[in-house]
Formats: C-alpha cells, sequence, structure tokens
C-alpha cells in the first residue's frame, strides 16, 4: 500500500520531510560545508534531490534504499533513479545503493564511499532498525542526522509499525553536541548530532 497516493506515478516526488524542517537542515549542512552526503531510507529520492540541489557543484551524494521493505514502497526505484539522474545533469556524482540498510553488501558499498560530512537516517524506524543503521553508518560521518525524533508515540508506518526514533535519540544526543529542528505544526523533527 502506498503512503502517499499518486506518487508513484510521478517522476518527481516532493520531500516527505516538513519543509521548514527541511529547509533549517539545508542551512545547517551550508554552514557545516557538507559536501559529501548519505542518506539512509531515500524512498522516492525527494530530500535527496533537494539537498543535494543545494550543496555545492561537485558534491557527492550516496542514496540507500530498500524498496521491499517494511518502511519503503515498491513503487519507488524509478522515481529515485529519476532523481539521480537529474542531478548527475547539473554536476553532482551521485549513485544508490538497493537492500536492507543492515546487509553487509550494502554496508561495504556504502563504505567505498566513506568518509561522508553527513549522513541521514530514515530508514525503518523500528528501535532495533534505527539503533542498528546508527551504530553501522554514524562512524561513517561527522554529522549523523535522524529524522522523526519528536514523533508521537501513535504515529505508525502504513503498515501499522511503530515509530520508535524518539526513544533512541533520548538515548544518544546527550553523548554528543547536537541540535534539534522541530517545527510546532509538524511534531516529527529532525536531530543532529555532531560527531567531530
Amino acid at each position: 500500500m502506498n503512503m502517499f497516493p499518486g506518487i508513484a506515478n510521478e517522476s518527481y516526488a516532493k520531500p516527505l520531510q516538513h519543509p521548514d524542517e527541511l529547509d533549517r537542515l539545508i542551512e545547517v549542512f551550508q554552514r557545516e560545508g557538507v559536501r559529501s552526503y548519505l542518506e539512509i531510507g531515500a524512498r522516492y529520492g525527494g530530500s535527496f534531490e533537494r539537498i543535494m540541489q543545494a550543496l555545492p557543484m561537485g558534491s557527492r551524494g550516496v542514496a540507500v534504499d530498500f524498496p521491499g521493505g517494511p518502511f519503503g514502497d515498491d513503487g519507488s526505484t524509478a522515481i529515485l533513479l529519476a532523481a539521480l539522474k537529474r542531478l548527475k545533469s547539473i554536476g553532482r556524482d551521485v549513485s544508490a545503493v538497493f537492500g536492507p540498510s543492515s546487509a553487509a553488501e550494502v554496508i561495504k558499498r556504502v563504505s567505498e564511499h566513506a568518509p561522508y560530512h553527513a549522513v541521514v537516517i530514515d530508514a525503518d524506524h523500528s528501535y532495533e532498525a534505527v539503533k542498528r543503521d546508527f551504530l553501522f553508518y554514524s562512524p561513517m560521518a561527522r554529522m549523523v542526522v535522524l529524522h522523526d525524533i519528536a514523533a508521537p508515540s501513535e504515529v505508525q508506518s502504513h503498515d501499522g509499525l511503530s515509530v520508535d526514533v524518539p526513544r533512541l535519540w533520548q538515548e544518544i544526543k546527550r553523548k554528543y553536541r547536537h541540535e534539534e529542528i522541530i517545527t510546532e505544526d509538524s511534531l516529527m523533527g529532525i536531530g543532529i548530532l555532531y560527531r567531530a
């Protein structure tokens, strides 16, 4: 079931994050000089494309997605690949890796492009999965971003799965210099950890 009706028939996807929160994240990336970017859970590529367009010419990005996964969409692959094609046409060095983010082959392929200035983790939102993604991918970047850090407990995926990102965020944020981007009308939020 598609959580975003009609989007699978479009070649361009709007970002799934709150626009103001995403704009503020991009401002942080620009301030911090981000030129290499990894997104775990890119789905349609809306936020990936928006972020990569805002980064300097020659910036490098890798999008990871698992279209058949619990938080994925079987129809997302073609839309994500179209986003990458547009980014390449404007001078961005981008690629995609498909498969579960915990799979050894996916981690290996992603690590071949490391290190990254920033990684956004926005894939499987279960506590175990987001913690695993954090452990696998945070060592590859100096900034780690988690989406949905303020998700209300009643929020679930289209398959009825819990969004447990707030639990992990509360556990890890005090170990790092961090900032939160949460708008009143979104309540999902973005958390940024500075590892260096």
